[in-house]
């Protein structure tokens, strides 16, 4: 048999709970401002000038052997054929000094010289105590881009600046005494007796000055020693002779 009791909806109780109010579903809308909010300012932007220096171009290279270009930033080897970026200098395991052609470069000395114009009317900016420790330089503030070092030329300048300062004064001369001057004619007359002195260089040997009885004497005492000389000869070849006879005979 079929009960016909009527079924009673009932509402869940988390729904009644007080805890928990029921959601509605009516929409807010929302209103856009007519102006829009304004954007924080930086310090930055109260130090510099407005100037749009736009997106620097990329530091590009390209390889001299294969002819391939990459960014410096991702590579300073070629993928393609292992050469290293260079600037037509190689230096060989002796130490030597190879030239050959260099390999090209794009970089954008333009903008970046700009940047820094800007950077430095601003004022300076300071690095760390332990940078300016280590280096001694401040390049932040004094270069512009990779390939420039201004703090080379203020090294020049400030070393050709002391070089100078530091000159050896002019050397100041005290007149002579009275008896220096006389020591110094002294001196220069005797120089000049030995430059006009008579030299005993003789080049014609007829103006030689012969003397007759030494020439004489000279003569006679080499006729002499010259007969001498014949007569020990005469008795040498006799004594020889003689002992060649002796032996035939024997």
């Amino acid at each position: 048999m079929v009960s016909t009791t009527p079924i009673v909806a009932t509402r869940s109780p988390v729904f009644d709970s007080p805890a928990r109010p029921r959601l509605s579903r009516s929409i807010t809308t929302m209103t856009r401002p007519t102006t829009p909010p304004a954007t924080p300012i930086s310090p930055l932007t109260l130090t510099l000038p407005v100037l749009d220096l736009g997106d620097p171009l990329p530091f590009k290279w390209t390889c001299h052997k294969c002819s391939t270009s990459y960014e410096l930033g991702t590579t300073p080897r070629c993928l393609r054929c292992g050469h290293y970026f260079c600037a037509g200098e190689t230096i060989t395991r002796k130490g030597e000094v190879k030239r050959h052609k260099p390999c090209q470069s794009e970089f954008d000395y333009d903008r970046w010289s700009a940047w820094g114009k800007i950077r430095r009317a601003a004022g300076p900016k300071a690095d760390s105590e332990s940078d300016k420790t280590l280096t001694g330089r401040d390049c932040w503030n004094t270069c512009d881009y990779p390939s420039e070092c201004r703090q080379r030329s203020i090294d020049a300048t400030t070393l050709a600046a002391t070089v100078q300062d530091k000159a050896e004064p002019e050397l100041e001369f005290e007149p002579a005494t009275e008896d220096e001057i006389v020591l110094i004619e002294e001196v220069v007359l005797a120089e000049e007796k030995k430059v006009y002195r008579k030299s005993k260089f003789v080049e014609d040997p007829d103006d030689l000055e012969v003397d007759d009885a030494i020439a004489a004497e000279k003569g006679v005492a080499d006729s002499a020693s010259l007969k001498t000389n014949k007569s020990e000869w005469r008795k040498s070849f006799q004594k020889v002779g003689q002992m060649a006879a002796d032996v035939w005979r024997k």
